[in-house]
């Protein structure tokens, strides 16, 4: 079961999962999606929707225009959130991300090396250290602390 979900704020930062050989159309059809556009800085309009799986991970499926028309990009990437890929590893979330859009590992057509690998891991690691000097301050604050 998917989820729509028109707004999101990742806790951490979006990872980039995989690119899909499959059009955001098809997918948005095959589950009654609608496809939402937006310009990215930089790199021109955008189409895709995002989801959240029953197994509570959420995504971002977003099909760059230039991409498909001068890169020969095949379909969508798929962004998750860092933190996620931090916590259950890269071949985890594709599969989880793969069995909700009901795909296949033939439907992939890139994933990130070892090295982004680590770079989710660092940035979540970041973020959480970050959130408890800030809960932390929060706490000292409501005490009466300084």
């Amino acid at each position: 079961m998917l989820e729509l979900l028109p707004q999101y704020t990742w806790p951490t930062d979006c990872f980039p999962l995989a690119s899909l050989c499959v059009r955001v159309d098809e997918l948005a059809k095959r589950f009654e999606m609608p496809v939402f556009t937006w310009v990215e800085e930089g790199l021109g309009p955008a189409r895709g929707f995002g989801c959240r799986l029953a197994s509570g991970c959420v995504f971002l499926l977003e099909e760059l225009e230039e991409s498909i028309r001068r890169t020969r990009a095949k379909g969508p990437n798929v962004y998750v959130d860092a933190a996620d890929v931090a916590r259950h590893g890269v071949e985890k979330m594709v599969d989880d991300v793969l069995d909700g859009l009901c795909l296949t590992r033939a439907d992939v057509d890139w994933l990130p090396g070892p090295a982004a690998w680590a770079n989710a891991s660092t940035i979540a690691l970041k973020v959480r250290a970050y959130e408890l000097r800030r809960q932390s301050g929060a706490d000292q604050d409501s005490s009466g602390e300084s």
